[in-house]
């Protein structure tokens, strides 16, 4: 299956106050919803003053849920994704940023190919590493590093069901820009990402299966305080797909597409808060996408 649906991402509640992990990697297709790094981006672009190497420590804690159709009639496809997320992230010195995060999901798919039915259930374990640092005030660029492991149960039309197994290697980079005005924060953010993966079946049919990945996105998130606890959230972000090779051949994919956001966050406390955020597919042909997310953000 292609890496464009390998995973729908999940979610992490992080507020503009909260320690920064990678941005590069919201900003795969599908891999995490778009808000999720965009709201760390204003204490990860300030120099603050610290003795420690290593402080202003957040955690994160996540859930989504998400859909995904063809709208191409003649490739019939459904998928459905249940990813949970949690993160770790502290500042670095005064300029520097680092995160890990873990994810896992489980998959369903439903799809024909070639008139041949294949229906997958398909769980995927991830960890990522992130880091950088800021080159100016409200500037930074960083680096992401990832790997994810495959399993899954497939049933190739009549046949009985085949054990898969796989991995997935995941490289990014990114450069982020925030411009804080009164009640209202920006932030815009520019990246690049890498993927490739491979896949094999218990007993040997299909044959081992190959596939990478160039995406390019640009993302726009807007942040507003509705009320003292209460901010509003939206965001939209444009991606690219400069190269791919799809585990499954010959099959229609979205080149270019947008992704709307749009999402609340309530701070229980100075260190806790919560966010929902609901994101889909816009200008695009191949695939309808929509997702809900929940997440709980802690500093310490």
């Amino acid at each position: 299956m292609g890496l464009r649906l390998h995973l729908a991402g999940s979610i992490a509640l992080s507020t503009l106050l909260a320690a920064a992990a990678a941005e590069a990697q919201l900003l795969k297709p599908n891999l995490y919803p778009a808000p999720r790094e965009s709201l760390r981006l204003f204490e990860m672009l300030r120099p603050v003053e610290a003795e420690d190497t290593l402080h202003s420590w957040n955690a994160s804690l996540g859930y989504q849920l998400t859909g995904m159709n063809s709208k191409v009639p003649g490739q019939p496809e459904q998928r459905s994704l249940a990813t949970g997320l949690a993160s770790l992230n502290a500042r670095v010195g005064a300029r520097g940023f680092a995160g890990l995060d873990f994810s896992y999901s489980g998959q369903d798919i439903d799809l024909r190919n070639r008139n041949l039915r294949i229906r997958g259930d398909i769980a995927e374990a991830g960890l990522r590493f992130s880091g950088g640092a800021m080159l100016l005030p409200y500037l930074a660029v960083g680096a992401t590093i990832g790997r994810s492991t495959l399993d899954g149960i497939y049933h190739f039309g009549p046949s009985p069901q085949d054990q898969s197994s796989g991995d997935i290697m995941s490289y990014g980079a990114f450069a982020a820009l925030l411009y804080p005005a009164g009640d209202w924060k920006f932030s815009l953010t520019g990246a690049y990402s890498y993927d490739e993966g491979r896949q094999s079946f218990a007993d040997g049919s299909p044959r081992e299966q190959q596939s990478y990945l160039h995406v390019a996105s640009t993302m726009l998130t807007a942040l507003y305080a509705i009320a003292p606890r209460l901010d509003a959230m939206a965001s939209l972000a444009w991606h690219h797909t400069i190269d791919e090779r799809t585990f499954l051949s010959g099959r229609v994919s979205d080149e270019d597409w947008l992704r709307p956001s749009l999402g609340l966050v309530y701070r229980l406390t100075d260190q806790a808060s919560l966010l929902v955020v609901a994101s889909r597919y816009a200008m695009n042909e191949a695939y309808d996408y929509d997702s809900v997310a929940l997440g709980l953000n802690l500093k310490f």
